[in-house]
């Protein structure tokens, strides 16, 4: 197991690159202009949100050790709630999709 200080030290770009991608869609979204780029741009951001938080919380849940799932910590909940990232729309497989179709030009409209 890694040292908690290595852990600690790991979730904090984490959460940063969590926070960049978050603003990176917030930016998309402020344009007003509805495409296929800007939903490309924020499902790329939420894919990249997903993907950092997660690792964020599961280093904080190794921080804790044991105690990560008593209810009092608050961290058991931000683990579980987290999961549930990975099920929300744009899912993995279908963003690569659309971001591929997009970058070589080819069709979106079936992608989802």
């Amino acid at each position: 197991m890694a040292p908690a200080s290595n852990n600690t030290d790991r979730a904090q770009p984490e959460l940063a690159a969590a926070r960049l991608a978050r603003e990176s869609m917030l930016a998309a979204v402020r344009l007003d202009a509805p495409s296929a780029e800007t939903i490309n741009q924020v499902m790329m951001g939420r894919q990249l949100v997903e993907r950092h938080a997660i690792a964020a919380v599961e280093l904080g849940m190794q921080l804790a050790g044991g105690a990560g799932f008593f209810r009092a910590t608050g961290l058991e909940r931000r683990f579980r709630d987290i999961q549930a990232a990975r099920y929300h729309p744009l899912q993995a497989g279908p963003q690569e999709l659309y971001a591929g179709s997009i970058a070589l030009g080819l069709p979106v409209d079936k992608v989802f």
